[in-house]
């Protein structure tokens, strides 16, 4: 039985029940790429601040964004 990887298999935490009736998706190799489709760092301190360095870069983009409005409104 041949199934995509990703083709729904919602037993991820306890594969038993999956293997029992014949749902569990294995193939005899990994995947090239997983749904990550930004660079992220290789260490575990980069790993954990990766969110932050997101949230602070879109919070600078959206103040950027809220005072190119604010200066057209003012006009």
């Amino acid at each position: 039985m041949t199934m995509a990887r990703d083709a729904g298999n919602y037993a991820n935490s306890s594969p038993f029940i999956g293997i029992l009736f014949g749902t569990y998706p294995s193939s005899d190799h990994e995947p090239e790429a997983f749904s990550i489709h930004e660079p992220i760092s290789r260490n575990c301190m980069g790993q954990m601040l990766h969110p932050i360095k997101v949230a602070l870069r879109f919070l600078g983009e959206r103040r950027r964004l809220l005072m190119v409005v604010r200066r057209t409104t003012e006009r």
